[in-house]
């Protein structure tokens, strides 16, 4: 017990104040009917942002994902560290792209590279997969589940028409065993079978967490994309960075997994007139600062999830380690509960 404690402790005092990235350097786990296992979407674009209150320890993570088809029923799964609310946003994108670019507008141009039934468990509180909330969103149909049984969730999406890909049942057990929640998206595709792409509606999914999290980590997938950009914005009220697990033959390091862009110091008044609707979440009072990042990786083979921790070191006190102890795992797969995480 002593040394899980002592190597616990390594680990956050690495992860808030070690210095030891890489210079520079999929988000969700995506499901088809069974029939088309062959025929994986792969995601072309992704534009997040995300916005967080230190105070309140809340995420808003918005996303909007372009897809290289949209012509076959399939799904995608974005885990959360707590229970989250979903709904749909406005796309805000535009709008940040044109007013907070990642690098100065002179050495950047033009754009980026280019429901039936549901069956299964519903809800009984010993159940081992619970539908928390069913909800439409746009083309998608959005689950909340939470599970305590990676077999029993493999089951329930295959009950309802979605065929995990074999390496994905290492990538459930993960999330169950950390107690996680998922948001699964499942796409139903238009009467026009000509269709040839598809971006997402944006969507927002709010969650309570101690550090902002990125869910990076990708089950391998039958297919892999020959081009692929994230683009993101991350809004709170001081500087973080983004650390994620990457491993490298035996061992594992932590590096910075995307490219930092320029920062700005903005007010939630000056935002108002951006980001419409989404005004409503940016942090009340005080300065805030909006960070840009990019990744080009066409794969994420390796990678773990994300986690935005202060710029500063920043000394814990025993409390507030108890507080965080059940998200370190994502940066130290050492750390993995032995048994379901708490909820």
């Amino acid at each position: 017990m002593k040394l899980r404690i002592g190597i616990m402790l390594a680990a956050v005092s690495f992860a808030l104040g070690g210095e030891m990235y890489a210079a520079d350097a999929s988000a969700c786990g995506m499901f088809v009917p069974r029939n088309l296992e062959e025929t994986i979407p792969t995601i072309r674009q992704e534009q997040v942002l995300i916005v967080y209150d230190q105070k309140q320890q809340l995420q808003h993570f918005v996303r909007e994902v372009s897809f290289d088809a949209g012509n076959g029923e399939f799904g995608f799964i974005v885990p959360t560290p707590k229970q989250p609310e979903v709904a749909a946003a406005k796309s805000p994108f535009a709008e940040l792209r044109k007013a907070y670019p990642f690098e100065p507008p002179h050495q950047f141009e033009g754009g980026p590279p280019g429901s039936r039934g549901m069956k299964g468990a519903s809800g009984g509180g010993a159940a081992p997969v619970q539908v928390l909330s069913v909800q439409r969103v746009g083309k998608f149909t959005a689950f909340v589940l939470a599970a305590t049984d990676a077999g029993a969730l493999g089951k329930w999406l295959t009950d309802n028409k979605f065929q995990a890909p074999p390496k994905a049942k290492g990538w459930l057990d993960h999330y169950v065993a950390l107690g996680f929640y998922y948001v699964a998206f499942r796409y139903d595709p238009p009467k026009d079978k000509k269709a040839t792409g598809l971006t997402s509606e944006t969507v927002r999914i709010s969650f309570k967490t101690p550090y902002p999290y990125y869910p990076y980590q990708e089950p391998g997938s039958a297919r892999s994309a020959d081009s692929r950009l994230l683009s993101l914005w991350f809004l709170s009220q001081s500087r973080m960075k983004p650390i994620a697990a990457k491993a490298r033959l035996a061992s594992v390091q932590h590096v910075r997994p995307w490219t930092s862009g320029l920062s700005y110091d903005v007010s939630a008044k000056e935002l108002a007139g951006k980001l419409g609707g989404l005004s409503k979440l940016v942090p009340a009072g005080g300065k805030l600062v909006l960070q840009t990042y990019r990744d080009l990786k066409t794969s994420r083979t390796h990678w773990g999830d994300v986690l935005l921790v202060p710029s500063t070191p920043q000394k814990l006190s025993s409390e507030q380690i108890a507080e965080r102890r059940w998200l370190f795992p994502v940066l130290d797969p050492l750390l993995m509960p032995e048994a379901g995480g708490a909820k």
